[in-house]
């Protein structure tokens, strides 16, 4: 089943994603009539990742100058990632990401995270900005033995495109830097999308038995939730 969208460049992300998806429905929509059930669903996931891969190749395309044309008007400057250290005015903005990607538990209030972040290694908490929006974070740990990942998140119009994969390279560089020789992760039980992403980073699955102790009081967090989360476990 083959479908292909012209697009804008200059487009925000949901709407290509938008353009793309109404497109493959309407060249295949004969073929979902007549499909059964079972084979609809599979058609349908099938053309969600062509859209994904379709994203990806045109997020390359304009990624080495930074430059996009909308239309056949004059070239002018695309909203460019920056991956920079966190600052206390983000907090907002970071605690509704996290909840966005599930990754908030009753156990861990955000702010708090935030604010204990901020007393180790503070450079290594990077949070990612498109524009005026933050659409990615990421908290790396070192304490001299072995470095560690939390709060990789990335906001859903923008998962799949790279950011996670930026972020996590930025991550190992500034832990390379400090002299960390290995970098561990926890992910939740039946994660299986997160770890296979870290998978195809380089990342295996280590022959240990996770353990943990709070060292504070097991408080509940009223905007927590106890849903799956779709990246790894905080703690």
């Amino acid at each position: 089943m083959k479908h292909r969208a012209i697009i804008s460049r200059g487009q925000p992300l949901q709407i290509l994603k938008n353009d793309l998806r109404k497109a493959a429905l309407e060249k295949c929509a004969a073929e979902l009539a007549k499909a059964t059930a079972e084979n609809r669903q599979e058609m349908l996931a099938q053309i969600e990742r062509d859209i994904e891969k379709e994203l990806r190749g045109r997020m390359k395309q304009v990624e080495p100058s930074n430059l996009i044309r909308g239309g056949t008007g004059p070239m002018h400057e695309a909203p460019k990632l920056q991956i920079r250290p966190f600052r206390l005015e983000d907090e907002e903005a970071v605690a509704l990401l996290w909840r966005q990607c599930n990754l908030v538990r009753p156990w861990n209030e955000p702010r708090k995270d935030m604010r204990r972040k901020l007393r180790v290694r503070p450079d290594l908490f990077l949070i990612g900005v498109l524009g005026d929006q933050i659409v990615a974070t990421a908290m790396a740990g070192y304490e001299g033995h072995r470095g560690w990942l939390n709060y990789v998140a990335v906001a859903p119009d923008h998962q799949r495109l790279g950011v996670g994969r930026a972020f996590v390279t930025e991550a190992e560089r500034l832990s390379r830097e400090a002299g960390c020789p290995k970098i561990k992760l926890q992910v939740r039980t039946g994660n299986d999308r997160a770890i296979e992403f870290y998978r195809r980073l380089g990342y295996a699955m280590d022959e240990v038995v996770s353990m943990g102790k709070r060292l504070e009081p097991h408080g509940t967090y009223p905007g927590g939730t106890s849903k799956a989360a779709p990246g790894h476990a905080p703690g």
